[in-house]
């Protein structure tokens, strides 16, 4: 019965033994994320206790299935770069990789305003907690059918707030989880760059919205 009534509202994510606190960390930043993110769809989260009796979540959808339709990140890359190019990046790239891919899917210059502007706030976000999984289906953009006006959606947050130093994943660097923006787009891709680096990245150049954040 549990299962069916997921089914219904959302999707389930069962305990990760290798991340404990990860369904805390997706809790905790549903509820910043809401806050800070403004005008980005984030979705509700619970924590349930099922099966194993450990933590484990409910993400609610974003999506309104009957007039909406969405857009991973990872599919508007194909406006510049080849499939055998975004294998090699390992879907990691810069800032203005993502941003030049959104404004050639949202043609209308407001809409792509507040579209970048909620793009930068979310990397800022992702890099003061530390969030190393912001791959690029862990995004997308929402499109109205009937307004053709796009919104920004953000998932999966359970790599967030966590000292990942002894963690075996390749995207812990030093004690500071690097993701998936670089800031050198000609170096040999296989980490992204480090949180703090995008901070300063993102305070200089784009220092409107970093003041604003």
């Amino acid at each position: 019965n549990l299962k069916l009534n997921i089914l219904k509202e959302g999707l389930y994510k069962e305990f990760d033994y290798d991340a404990p606190n990860g369904s805390y960390s997706e809790k905790i930043l549903s509820i910043i994320g809401k806050d800070v993110l403004k005008n980005v769809r984030v979705p509700e989260i619970d924590i349930v206790m099922a099966y194993s009796n450990e933590p484990s979540t409910i993400s609610y959808k974003v999506l309104d299935n009957d007039k909406e339709d969405m857009f991973h990140i990872s599919d508007l890359m194909f406006y510049k770069y080849e499939r055998n190019e975004l294998s090699e990046k390992k879907n990691i790239f810069t800032i203005e990789d993502i941003l030049q891919c959104v404004k050639a899917q949202v043609r209308d210059e407001e809409n792509y305003k507040k579209l970048e502007r909620n793009i930068i706030h979310t990397i800022l976000l992702d890099s003061i907690t530390n969030n190393g999984d912001r791959h690029n289906n862990n995004w997308a953009l929402v499109r109205n059918k009937q307004t053709n006006f796009y919104e920004l959606a953000v998932f999966d947050h359970s790599s967030s707030l966590i000292d990942m130093i002894e963690e075996k994943r390749y995207f812990t660097y030093n004690g500071w989880v690097s993701s998936y923006i670089t800031l050198d787009e000609n170096r040999n891709i296989r980490n992204g760059s480090i949180g703090k680096n995008i901070i300063e990245y993102i305070s200089k150049n784009y220092s409107e919205y970093f003041d604003e954040f």
